[in-house]
């Protein structure tokens, strides 16, 4: 917890995440600008494993409005994880 220095909805239905993509962009890059001008945030992980299919828009409407944060997908980590725990597990 020392680490997260707030939480901040998008504010939209379950629906309207996986319905109107471009709403949930939009919102999250004016969320990923205030966070990283007001806050200095430098990464931010996504709450919702259903945003997964947005991280690569997401990405690059941060890069051309020039927003300098790393977005972590918690559903591409997970996989990766559970891949590293298998590779452990067959080495050991």
């Amino acid at each position: 917890m020392g680490n997260i220095t707030s939480i901040v909805p998008a504010d939209l239905e379950v629906d309207e995440i996986r319905e109107k993509p471009e709403l949930l962009v939009d919102r999250l890059v004016l969320i990923c600008t205030e966070m990283s001008e007001k806050q200095g945030i430098k990464a931010i992980c996504l709450g919702c494993t259903g945003m997964f299919y947005i991280a690569d828009s997401l990405n690059r409407r941060l890069r051309q409005e020039h927003i300098n944060v790393t977005i972590i997908e918690p559903m591409v980590n997970a996989i990766k994880f559970i891949k590293y725990i298998f590779f452990l597990l067959k080495t050991n």
